[in-house]
């Protein structure tokens, strides 16, 4: 094959490369070419030249096409492939249909064969491009076979394509009515072929983003604003943290929280009857405020899970120009002594019903922290996002009526949204679970039909006067109505996520990254204190694997408690779940961050690891 008469670079700007490997008899890649147009392809066979005739009818057939066809090509070992090397080291799609090791119950070896296969691929393959691996109904272990086996019996696909940084993007049939000719043959010929009927194509990809996301030691150098010093100071910030202030989402115009916001606001314009004034698009009366960050008194602080950051050179002022100062509003001795991110936009209210005599509706956006403990419930995330609307209510005025109208509110978006497979219906009346606040005393919550509390409801009061409070859990309202599953999508930074969005904000979610695989390691310590109980050591714990992992842990329990009598000493075994949303986590890396929590641990006072 005259491969110098191929202007390599030329044909790469107007086609797609392709690259096959293991196409015994080419019949593959024969009929790929009439399958997909436009497309330029190399493929290539372990074996070696063969005599055969389907064999060489096919090679011929594809040289007369303009196909460079290779021989002994180990899919391992591309880089060992001088033409690829050197003429062609990249490519848009890569294929290995039916990838084995000869004989049968080897499933380490195919492992170990598609784990190799992977890395070698990733080294050829476009940061925007696909490898397609094709494989018999039940090898691959994800929920899309059929056949079902022992994930331990399978070929564990996802897993291996970790090691490659490669997620699994897609998953669907393999289309043989595409591909009549094609007959796969066993391992290099010599084994029985493999059957196209039930065999699944899997798609995988490389993450648009740059590499996993754990903790980061910041070195952080600022000018304080009040005595002028530079001061420089190393701390570790949980990732969850350096989300919400460094990366706001609200700023982001195609995010699925900014999107839930403004078709809440806009409802609230057109929905609610206040009084004699009902709302309208134009209305001057309605006061809408995005702040990046409220902040709260340390004397309330100190009796919450909130996070406080203050100047080491100069107490009084704070110096992140990420967070807002307190203006004194509170009550406080000194305007610049508080520093601080709400755990909840409820302790927003003395602010918001200042300001309620001068407008019927007042309405805040923020992020809200708290420090709670990992777990796989949905309210165990740190950073999340809630609209609070504050109404006025005359001295006997009864808020049945708005509460009525939020349910229905609620009602009507989640009608509409693309991202319901099914109609689901917000309860015009709320349920009856009650939640005490600090400025209300009782909240309702509106649930939706899985239970889940998109929203709750209450009255304010302040001597005679009242005021009816709606908070919105927008996390949760933008999963509903999207169809999104895991809630640390809302922080993803992949190109994946966004673009669906900034595309047409009415579409329904589709999944980028596919059965992310999942690993359980037990960690086992003495813990010494007098006063400890299970629930402040798991706090404790989970404080330590956020700051140290991000939120790569998705659960923590505690599988065994052993207390020593007439002793402080406390035996723990907690088990923890490691999984990523957007990127690939292989084993190697969760036994990594495993070894990172047990350093993190060993370093504090009252815990001895076992």
């Amino acid at each position: 094959i005259r491969y110098d008469d191929i202007d390599m670079e030329k044909e790469k700007e107007k086609l797609q490369w392709w690259l096959v490997v293991g196409d015994g008899n080419f019949s593959f890649s024969l009929d790929l070419l009439k399958a997909v147009s436009d497309i330029k392809l190399i493929t290539s066979t372990l074996n070696s030249r063969s005599d055969e005739p389907l064999v060489t009818q096919n090679v011929e057939a594809l040289e007369r096409m303009g196909v460079v066809v290779l021989h002994e090509v180990d899919g391992t070992q591309l880089s060992q492939c001088a033409y690829l090397t050197e003429r062609h080291p990249s490519f848009d799609v890569i294929v290995f249909n039916f990838p084995h090791t000869g004989g049968k119950s080897n499933v380490k070896r195919n492992r170990e064969l598609l784990c190799g296969f992977f890395k070698s691929a990733a080294q050829f393959l476009n940061r925007s491009g696909e490898v397609h691996v094709t494989l018999c109904q039940g090898q691959g272990g994800t929920p899309t076979d059929s056949t079902k086996r022992g994930y331990d019996n399978s070929w564990k696909i996802v897993e291996m394509a970790t090691y490659a940084n490669l997620v699994l993007s897609r998953v669907e049939p393999f289309p043989k009515d595409l591909y009549p000719s094609y007959s796969p043959t066993g391992y290099r010929g010599l084994s029985k072929g493999f059957s196209l009927e039930g065999a699944i194509r899997h798609v995988f990809r490389f993450p648009q983003v740059d590499g996993l996301h754990w903790c980061k030691n910041v070195q952080d150098c600022y000018a304080c604003e009040r005595c002028g010093k530079v001061s420089c100071s190393e701390f570790v910030i949980p990732i969850e943290l350096q989300d919400a202030m460094h990366y706001p989402l609200l700023s982001h115009f195609w995010h699925p929280i900014v999107q839930i916001k403004n078709i809440l606001v806009e409802k609230i314009k057109t929905f609610l009857v206040l009084g004699n004034w009902t709302g309208c698009t134009d209305s001057p009366h309605l006061q809408i405020h995005q702040v990046p960050s409220p902040c709260i008194p340390n004397h309330i602080a100190s009796k919450l899970d909130t996070v406080t950051m203050q100047c080491p050179t100069c107490v009084k002022n704070p110096c992140d120009s990420h967070l807002q100062p307190c203006t004194g509003s509170y009550g406080c001795s000194d305007a610049h002594t508080c520093h601080a991110i709400f755990p909840s936009l409820e302790l927003d209210l003395p602010r918001l019903v200042c300001h309620s005599a001068r407008t019927p509706l007042q309405l805040v956006c923020s992020p809200v922290v708290k420090n709670v403990e990992i777990s796989s419930s949905l309210s165990a995330q740190i950073v999340s996002h809630e609209l609070i609307g504050v109404i006025p209510l005359g001295i006997e005025e009864s808020s049945q009526g708005l509460e009525l109208q939020i349910s229905s509110l609620l009602d009507e978006i989640l009608r509409k949204s693309p991202g319901l497979s099914q109609e689901v219906t917000v309860p015009t009346t709320l349920v009856c679970d009650h939640v005490p606040g600090i400025y209300v005393h009782d909240w309702k919550l509106v649930a939706v039909g899985s239970g889940r509390s998109i929203a709750k409801l209450g009255v304010h009061s302040i001597g005679t006067n009242r005021y009816f409070v709606f908070i919105f859990f927008l996390e949760l309202l933008a999963m509903l109505y999207y169809g999104i599953s895991d809630v640390r999508l809302m922080k993803s930074k992949d190109a994946h996520f966004s673009t669906q969005f900034i595309r047409n904000p009415a579409v329904r979610y589709v999944p980028f990254c596919l059965n992310c695989p999942s690993y359980k390691h037990d960690i086992s310590f003495w813990h010494t204190s007098s006063e400890s109980c299970l629930s402040t050591v798991k706090l404790k714990l989970s404080s330590i694997i956020k700051k140290t992992t991000g939120d790569i842990v998705v659960d923590l329990t505690c599988v065994d408690v052993y207390h020593i009598p007439e002793s402080s000493d406390t035996s723990y075994c907690f088990r923890i779940t490691y999984n990523h949303y957007d990127q690939p986590l292989s084993k190697l890396q969760a036994n990594a961050l495993q070894l990172m929590i047990r350093n993190a641990l060993s370093r504090d006072t009252e815990i001895t690891l076992r």
